[in-house]
């Protein structure tokens, strides 16, 4: 393992860099065209990258650069504080180069300011290589936003540009208001909706493994397609939570995830908005799913229910009303 200290972000990158180097993946909090420049410079270019979003930092305009590049990219979420990680990886046949440190994806971050990193290279199977693979696809696979060029300008109208205060409740409303309004435009577009039930333990494998199934082959999972839009109802809790997009068919895969069952037709989901859950009480008597609000928990049984856009307008409704 060969392990050194880098102060200047951008010579560091240089010395991992393989003669026919060109792409890196990376986890940054920020990214602004200015680091896009200097990695232009150095003929570097993203292949995966996960971004944060917190204080309004990151710009749309390089968003949309990336994707006009040819990058993956995705927007992370987290249950609680800020997305902050800075790790960048370059990877050879078996082994990765690696920066972890204080520089974000900036002309500052990799280029002017004092910042203090470790560059680590060693094989792909010699600690702590596999721990930053293993969470940098943590990050990747588990509840985080694909970005599309719809996303990018949703994200542009809502940005808090240049000479604008910015703060962090700034920033927290900034995103907040783009995944709710990208949500509800994947809602109305959408063919199907469904109210998927689950456990508030098997919720959580849910998310991290961007997985929903159901324990037998009915007719109702055979019905799911590609951008049909899902929310959860965690039973036990009382509550809905988030809005998802299908994208994938069902499908059979019988690898033991959830702890009770094995759930073998399974769908894979992307989430559309980072907004908490709301209480079902609080719209049971707006859902029209929901045909007697008095004995409103019956209509929220089984596996998975056909719901409609009108149902996931109310949510979004109550959604929108929580966030304000």
């Amino acid at each position: 393992m060969e392990v050194r200290f880098v102060r200047k972000l951008r010579e560091g990158l240089l010395d991992l860099s393989a003669p026919d180097y060109g792409r890196m993946n990376v986890a940054v909090a920020y990214v602004k065209e200015t680091g896009l420049d200097v990695l232009d410079s150095m003929k570097v270019k993203i292949d995966r990258g996960i971004v944060g979003d917190a204080f309004g930092v990151t710009q749309p305009e390089a968003l949309r650069r990336l994707l006009k590049e040819g990058s993956s990219v995705r927007m992370a979420q987290v249950a609680t504080g800020t997305f902050h990680p800075k790790l960048y990886m370059v990877p050879y046949d078996d082994s990765l180069g690696a920066i972890v440190g204080s520089a974000n994806l900036t002309g500052g971050g990799l280029e002017a300011n004092e910042e203090a990193s470790i560059a680590l290279r060693g094989h792909n199977d010699e600690a702590p290589i596999p721990n930053l693979l293993e969470y940098f696809r943590g990050l990747w696979d588990t509840n985080a936003v694909v970005l599309d060029e719809d996303w990018v300008n949703q994200y542009e109208k809502e940005y808090p540009f240049e000479g604008r205060e910015i703060d962090e409740d700034t920033g927290a409303s900034v995103i907040t208001d783009v995944s709710l309004k990208v949500a509800g435009k994947q809602i109305e577009k959408a063919a199907r909706h469904w109210i998927v039930i689950t456990t508030p333990s098997n919720y959580r494998i849910c998310l991290a493994s961007g997985l929903w199934g159901v324990n037998r082959q009915t007719r109702t999972i055979q019905d799911v397609r590609v951008g049909d839009i899902i929310t959860f109802y965690i039973a036990g809790a009382k509550q809905f939570s988030g809005v998802y997009r299908a994208t994938s068919v069902p499908f059979e895969d019988r690898t033991r995830l959830w702890p009770d069952k094995l759930y073998p037709w399974r769908v894979r989901i992307e989430p559309l908005n980072q907004v908490g859950r709301v209480d079902a009480s609080a719209i049971k008597d707006r859902l029209p799913l929901i045909e007697n609000p008095e004995h409103w928990g019956t209509f929220l049984q089984g596996e998975m229910k056909h719901a409609s856009t009108a149902d996931f307008r109310v949510l979004l409704g109550e959604m929108k009303r929580r966030a304000k």
